[in-house]
């Protein structure tokens, strides 16, 4: 009948569309209100009914909003058994999969068009800030999951890593206190950046076709001091190789800065140092336009003799009239010069510039957009998950009760005494709520809680 009513079959289907968001809604909304009313039976004794408001959740097929009971615990504590059982986090709007999708997604367009993608998929509003929240939620704990989760121990005695640096655009304050239009806001923005600091990770190369494809990629960046990049390079390596097992660390930078200490001496293996060519080329073909002096320059670059390379120029030089090409070919030689151990002691990696320009400058130099340190840091590390192929980390459940929650125990304690604020059930301590037989049978609900 709705496909006889519509007589489109485009307009059918959207029709089918919202009347599954609706269907899912409801019966969600239903299943939890009657798990609530199932457990009440198991509540403790000295716990007081208070009332049954409601909470609004997002998820991926639309709101949902579903009434469950609130309970006042021997220690004046609002506790709702059913958000506890099921894991709901207190006072978070969006479910799981809900945030690992606007992560995912923002990580490769504007916050804005991510909110409107999601509005799309899902029938449900949410703001730009919403994506952009969830995003410096997902920054910190992607960190926290490199230091403390368990490497994977690919055994590997070789490792290639690069560095390299990109700068960004920061935010000025200046430009969130003005309320003036958005060309006279860029046009009287204070100019300035910050340098991105970034690095990768592989196993090595191999050949598909004409292209050499990296395997077992791993990536980290940071805004942060030269240490911080180095313990973050240290800790990517250890999440996933074997240490005891890398016998070398074949290492790539421009060979400026903060890029020529590695600081991985201390990992494992041997530290066999290169520098990146795409530095030394890029200066060659604005010193030699064309010609067989920059073909022979090329050449020499790329069979790393350095020495040769030097004397070349100092040859080519005096032939030159144009001062300004004379320069660009002083400074040519002046790099090598200064890099001729790197040049000489290995081949160069060569992926780093297009590893910066995929992963980090196609999201964070696009479009005219500017950040703020924290958002900055924080965004790199999203787009080393998602660029790698990595799993994002999904938020915590978080404690059942807060701060403010547990002073307000104590405080109970410290005036009824330990003996009054007792917990009044039978047995040793107070234990979940039992699931009846016909639930356990059918779901698997986390019931591992306590005080």
């Amino acid at each position: 009948m709705a496909l006889r009513a519509t007589e489109d079959f485009d307009s059918f289907l959207r029709a089918v569309r919202e009347g599954m968001r609706e269907a899912a809604v409801a019966a969600v909304a239903e299943c939890v209100e009657r798990f609530d009313r199932e457990v009440a039976a198991q509540i403790p004794r000295s716990w007081e009914l208070k009332d049954r408001p409601s909470r609004t959740v997002v998820t991926m097929f639309g709101k949902v909003t579903y009434a469950r009971s609130r309970y006042r615990d021997e220690h004046g504590r609002s506790r709702y058994p059913a958000d506890e059982i099921l894991g709901i986090p207190k006072r978070k709007r969006l479910t799981t999969d809900v945030f690992l999708w606007l992560v995912a997604r923002a990580a490769r367009v504007s916050f804005r068009r991510t909110a409107r993608g999601f509005s799309e998929v899902s029938g449900c509003r949410v703001s730009a800030m919403c994506a952009w929240r969830a995003v410096q939620q997902e920054g910190p704990l992607i960190a926290a999951d490199l230091e403390s989760a368990p490497s994977r121990g690919i055994s590997q005695a070789d490792v290639f890593a690069e560095c390299d640096g990109i700068f960004i655009a920061l935010q000025a304050p200046e430009r969130r206190k003005e309320a003036i239009d958005r060309f006279l806001a860029d046009q009287a923005r204070e100019k300035s950046s910050v340098e991105l600091k970034a690095g990768c990770v592989y196993a090595g190369k191999k050949k598909e076709g004409k292209r050499g494809v990296r395997g077992n990629v791993a990536l980290f960046a940071t805004v942060g001091t030269a240490e911080e990049m180095r313990e973050g390079m240290r800790a990517t390596i250890a999440a996933e190789y074997d240490v005891a097992d890398i016998e070398r660390i074949h290492y790539a930078s421009d060979g400026g800065g903060w890029c020529v200490n590695s600081g991985l001496d201390d990992v494992g293996g041997a530290i066999e140092q290169g520098l990146d060519l795409y530095h030394v080329m890029k200066r060659v073909h604005k010193a030699f336009p064309e010609g067989a002096g920059r073909e022979h320059l090329v050449s020499l670059a790329l069979r790393c003799r350095p020495e040769a390379f030097v004397k070349a120029i100092d040859r080519m030089t005096p032939q030159v009239k144009d001062a300004r090409r004379r320069e660009k070919m002083r400074e040519c030689r002046d790099y090598v010069a200064n890099h001729a151990d790197l040049l000489r002691g290995g081949g160069s990696l060569g992926t780093m510039e297009a590893t910066n320009a995929y992963v980090w400058a196609k999201r964070m130099k696009s479009f005219g957009c500017s950040w703020s340190r924290r958002g900055a840091a924080n965004m790199a590390l999203v787009l080393c998950r998602v660029c790698a192929n990595r799993p994002l980390v999904a938020p915590p459940k978080g404690v059942l009760f807060t701060a403010a929650e547990k002073a307000k125990e104590a405080a109970s304690v410290a005036e009824r005494g330990a003996e009054a604020a007792a917990q009044l059930t039978v047995g040793k301590g107070w234990e979940p709520p039992q699931l009846p037989k016909l639930l356990t049978k059918n779901v698997a609900i986390p019931l591992s809680y306590r005080c």
